[in-house]
């Protein structure tokens, strides 16, 4: 049998990944967006009430927390 294929027109390595199919995983190699603030995760609603009550930088979780424990201890 002969083979028909010209010298060095098979690739030996297919390349990496394949375009027409990504990843099972959605892992594209790509690093995600960072987050502007902590709380761009959170839902529109949400994210209105800590801009209204100034909760917009990482250090405003410990008022967010210490906020919800006194309203737990008032309903005591």
């Amino acid at each position: 049998m002969t083979d028909l294929a010209d010298a060095g027109s098979v690739v030996a390595v297919p390349p990496a990944g394949n375009l027409a199919r990504p990843p099972a995983n959605g892992d594209n190699g790509s690093a995600p967006p960072k987050a502007a603030s902590w709380f761009d995760g959170l839902s529109e609603g949400n994210r209105k009430l800590a801009e209204t009550k100034g909760w917009t930088k990482p250090e405003s979780l410990d008022r967010v927390f210490a906020s919800y424990a006194e309203l737990e201890r008032q309903q005591d």
